[in-house]
């Protein structure tokens, strides 16, 4: 009989702890499977939140209702409107975008918490444009600085007479004139630094000038884009050697500048014209003092 009853009382025992041991399993599931869903619901948030801060920082050269216009068209594109509990703008210098959204909990509420706040945050904000690829292969001299933004400009091809000034002409792969329409019509695909030591073109390149420039403009639809192939990114340099007393061979980057191609060129025409504008690119950030020529990059800094 005693050995009959402590079978009975293990039994008991094994079953109290079996369904402790449940309990237990159930409990850690619960936090496992809502502990995913937050962190999956932070992610998608703050991936928004990302999208929508540099997206706006692209207009904070612009104004504080473009600005709200990008977010607020980045964060609907995501369904994440009714997020937004912080939007937080400085001109000219950072934007600010908070989300916020209440997720429900599928074991939280066993134990009276059947939902919590997921909060994430981002800011963008401007700098100097320090690096970039797609650069240009043309640049202008420091001393057409300071540049007159929106003004119109007559920018002759290689150095000669013009009012304005003019563009030299940069190698920057090599000094075929291939090269340097491609390298135009696209971009340069390596990036390009403050700093850097480039050569100067030499020879005739109008006519790849020209089928540059009016590449550009056939490929820009849309004017007010601001992916618009009009806008060259180009270097603000200053000349390092000479050839003789004014052939400039090699030239330094201080730092850059965009400019708005306005007209396409006729077949006889060896000068661009357009605009220089302030504007925010994609590019790297570096520190050290703006020459004023309105080139900025953005970058997440939280």
């Amino acid at each position: 009989m005693k050995r009959l009853r402590l079978i009975k009382e293990q039994r008991g025992n094994v079953l109290a702890l079996v369904s402790i041991s449940i309990a237990v399993l159930l409990g850690l599931s619960g936090l496992v499977i809502d502990g995913g869903t937050m962190y999956v619901t932070r992610a998608q948030l703050q991936k928004t939140a990302n999208a929508a801060a540099l997206s706006g920082a692209q207009e904070l050269l612009n104004s504080e209702t473009a600005v709200k216009e990008v977010v607020h068209n980045i964060l609907m594109s995501h369904d994440e409107n009714e997020s937004m509990d912080i939007l937080d703008i400085h001109m000219r210098d950072r934007v600010t975008v908070g989300l916020t959204r209440e997720i429900r909990l599928g074991f939280g509420g066993l134990f009276g918490l059947p939902s919590t706040p997921v909060s994430v945050k981002a800011t963008a904000e401007l700098g100097v444009m320090g690096e970039a690829v797609g650069v240009a292969p043309v640049g202008i001299d420091e001393r057409m600085l300071p540049l007159a933004f929106d003004q119109e400009y007559t920018l002759k091809v290689g150095p000669g007479d013009s009012d304005t000034g003019y563009f030299g002409i940069l190698a920057l792969d090599d000094q075929k004139a291939q090269t340097y329409g491609y390298n135009l019509m696209y971009g340069f695909q390596k990036p390009i630094s403050i700093g850097d030591e480039i050569n100067v073109r030499d020879g005739n390149v109008a006519g790849e000038t020209r089928e540059g420039v009016n590449y550009r403009i056939q490929n820009c639809p849309d004017p007010s884009a601001r992916d618009c192939k009009r806008i060259l990114l180009i270097p603000v340099y200053k000349p390092l050697t000479y050839s003789g007393s004014k052939h400039i061979d090699t030239v330094e980057v201080l730092d850059f500048a965009f400019f708005y191609i306005s007209k396409p060129m006729a077949h006889n025409d060896d000068s661009v014209k357009g605009r220089f504008i302030e504007y925010a690119g994609t590019g790297i950030i570096k520190p050290g003092p703006s020459g004023g020529t309105g080139a900025f990059a953005i970058r997440l800094t939280e």
